[in-house]
């Protein structure tokens, strides 16, 4: 079962609880360019998107020091009921503190 700790916005991307199901949704990308997604591209869309966005914010934690307690330790960003998913297995964790 996947653990929220928060909700968080960044500049450029939109809010898609207030974006209607049947319209377009522009992002401005990582590069800087703007990308649109297509109401018949459907999450899929949305996901080729934001997924690696995902993963580039999750890089910024890496090596997970304050998570990785137990061995094995793994992380990851899985888009729901897609096959956008990409996973980091810690073997050595980090001594509590």
């Amino acid at each position: 079962m996947p653990h929220c700790i928060g909700e968080y916005g960044f500049p450029g991307y939109p809010d898609l609880y207030q974006a209607e199901v049947n319209e377009p949704v522009d992002y401005i990308a990582l590069d800087g360019s703007k990308q649109r997604t297509e109401a018949d591209e459907g999450d899929e869309g949305k996901n080729r998107i934001v997924f690696p966005f995902l993963k580039v914010v999750l890089a910024e934690f890496e090596p997970f020091r304050q998570l990785s307690r137990i061995a094995p330790f793994r992380v990851g960003v899985q888009m729901r009921d897609s096959l956008c998913a990409d996973f980091v297995v810690i073997l050595h964790p980090n001594p509590a503190t």
